[in-house]
């Protein structure tokens, strides 16, 4: 019988909910680009390419993580479509101009669902207010 005692079936990073945001890797081989890929459990929300840093690579404190402009989740987006999208708490007019044109390039919101925000406690109701 095979002694599995120093093998390690976890893949990925674990989520923490404080400022570290991932506690570090359990059992990883050293990183090489061969098996890079491998160990990364989540995949982009847009693309689907493997990624796995909410942050982007910034701290968690530079608030630079991608969030549903709805319910404000996390929403796990790989660096380059992390550049094409607004996230919550950015300005609406965060695009980039276009030098052909007197207007700015104004960036898609980005959703948890992808293309709509899937939380149902966060539904719009049309109101009617009456002053």
């Amino acid at each position: 019988m095979e002694n599995n005692a120093n093998v390690c079936l976890f893949k990925g990073k674990n989520f923490v909910f404080d400022p570290r945001r991932t506690d570090p890797m359990v059992g990883r081989p050293p990183h090489t680009k061969d098996n890079c890929d491998a160990w990364i459990a989540g995949k982009c929300r847009l693309c689907s390419v493997p990624h796995d840093d909410y942050d982007n690579g910034y701290a968690p404190c530079e608030n630079r993580e991608g969030r549903c402009c709805r319910c404000r989740v996390l929403v796990l987006v790989c660096n380059d479509c992390r550049t094409k999208v607004r996230s919550w708490g950015e300005d609406t007019n965060s695009g980039s101009a276009n030098p052909n044109s007197n207007s700015e390039v104004v960036k898609p919101d980005l959703f948890c669902g992808g293309v709509e925000c899937i939380d149902e406690g966060n539904k719009i109701e049309a109101t009617i207010l009456v002053e």
